[in-house]
């Protein structure tokens, strides 16, 4: 079992942390959706998707994190760039949904 820690520097849930812990191959979402393992507010972060973007525990050989785009309507960007398809996470990473919405980092990662 891994884990990934988010803290919140942006948005609603700023000062906030996130740890998700999750076996190889397991899945976590991050949007507005109530069901949301990583959920914002409905309200106060509308630029978030209801299904804004999907962490994947990988394990196939390296043992990692990546971050995928549902195809929100105002993109995932990862040290300000756009993320096309997914890629992997490093600490220190800084993810942004949406062009001025939340920016989280990435705190730790097992």
């Amino acid at each position: 079992m891994g884990s990934i820690s988010l803290v919140h520097r942006r948005g609603s849930r700023s000062g906030e942390v996130d740890c998700v812990r999750l076996q190889a191959g397991g899945v976590a979402t991050i949007g507005r959706a109530p069901d949301a393992t990583i959920a914002f507010h409905a309200v106060m972060d509308r630029i978030v998707s209801r299904r804004h973007a999907q962490l994947t525990r990988v394990g196939n050989g390296t043992v990692g994190w990546e971050i995928a785009d549902l195809n929100s309507r105002h993109g995932v960007f990862v040290n300000g760039q756009r993320l096309r398809g997914h890629v992997k996470l490093c600490v220190g990473d800084e993810v942004q949904l949406g062009p001025e919405g939340p920016l989280l980092i990435v705190a730790a990662l097992s």
